[in-house]
């Protein structure tokens, strides 16, 4: 997702997830051969670590050709949930813990999924997003431009591009939380992490209230 070489998979990937009608993957159930991807060691310099907490919330939000898209995820050691939105109300969830729930929050209604009706491992974006910099694979220049309470800010040329990234790292979490062109352009993709927090209830991972639980298949039709 970082720069060029990264950015064309994964945000078709987060645009697709965002305007799909159910919580399903592009190009259909399975999911993409992209997903298990071998965090290799960066040949860049990078001046700062980059860790993703064993447990944490946030919101993704991403922008590009004036689409923007909010996915919210939450981790607690290998247990996980992604949650889409129309606006500010939730529209589908994924909860994977020792079984995989999917939720549809328009018709209240919930599915286990079964063995192969879902991805096993967290979703590949997320990866993307919060160990961007671990998958780097380019030599490129990081240029301190400043550091404001606890926030750096980096230039990130790759080599052979004239066309230099703006990074925010925030030291106290040791995450990348913003991510943008230099000089703004027609297409431009953006992106930037909202509202981390280190805690995640146990209310995450349980269906709300008052939903109805349906068969996969019947459930799978509204896909």
């Amino acid at each position: 997702m970082f720069l060029s070489n990264r950015l064309t998979p994964v945000l078709s990937l987060l645009l697709a997830f965002a305007i799909l009608q159910a919580c399903t993957w592009p190009g259909g159930g399975e999911m993409p051969a992209s997903a298990s991807q071998v965090v290799e060691p960066p040949k860049s310099d990078i001046p700062f670590e980059t860790k993703e907490p064993e447990t944490f919330q946030a919101d993704f939000i991403t922008a590009a050709w004036g689409v923007n898209s909010r996915v919210r995820y939450a981790r607690e050691g290998t247990d996980w949930r992604v949650d889409t939105f129309d606006g500010e109300a939730p529209r589908r969830s994924i909860i994977s813990t020792d079984k995989q729930i999917h939720i549809d929050h328009k018709a209240k209604t919930y599915a286990e999924a079964p063995s192969g009706g879902g991805p096993a491992e967290r979703p590949s974006y997320v990866t993307d997003l919060t160990q961007t910099l671990l998958n780097r694979k380019d030599h490129a220049k990081f240029e301190k431009l400043g550091a404001d309470a606890g926030l750096e800010r980096y230039r990130v040329t790759i080599d052979g591009s004239t066309s230099p990234w703006i990074v925010t790292y925030d030291t106290s979490i040791r995450m990348v939380t913003r991510q943008e062109p230099e000089s703004a352009s027609p297409g431009g993709f953006a992106f930037e992490m909202r509202g981390f927090t280190p805690n995640v209830s146990d209310a995450v991972f349980e269906v709300p209230a008052g939903y109805r639980k349906v068969a996969w298949q019947e459930f799978a039709k509204g896909r």
